[in-house]
């Protein structure tokens, strides 16, 4: 078999990338290798910070549920508050009524025993006995 310049170059090419591939292969660069442990590291460092993020994650989520729980109740107590005092507040008006009104009496009673005092009324006769018996009974 005869090779021409065409097959000899191809063999050649052929050595050559076997060889240097083999060597590549081979060789092991430490700085790549360095470099993959240390990625590695890496991943596991943020494997557990992730780890750690996710309980304090769950750990947030029960205590916004308990927050929302609360704020609920509080929400229906103010709402029973209130309406409270709503009713209340309607009751004041009406007992500041009441108070207006009885003043008035009041006031009007204390004109009426000052009037008296200042001019008692006079009874003569038939009148005075008719009054001392009615207030006599």
């Amino acid at each position: 078999m005869k090779f021409d310049i065409k097959s000899w170059l191809i063999i050649v090419l052929l050595v050559a990338v076997i060889v240097f591939g083999g060597m590549w292969y081979f060789k092991k660069d430490e700085g790549s290798v360095q470099r993959v442990k240390d990625l590695e590291k890496e991943i596991v460092d943020i494997q557990k910070q992730k780890h750690d993020i996710d309980l304090i994650l769950v750990a947030l989520k029960n205590n916004q549920a308990g927050i929302e729980k609360e704020i609920l109740e509080k929400t229906a107590q103010l709402a029973i508050m209130e309406k409270e005092n709503a009713r209340l507040s309607g009751q004041v008006t009406i007992s500041k009524q009441n108070l207006d009104a009885l003043r008035k009496k009041l006031k009007e009673t204390q004109d009426k025993i000052d009037e008296l005092t200042k001019n008692p009324v006079k009874r003569e006769g038939d009148d005075l006995l008719n009054s001392l018996k009615n207030n006599t009974k």
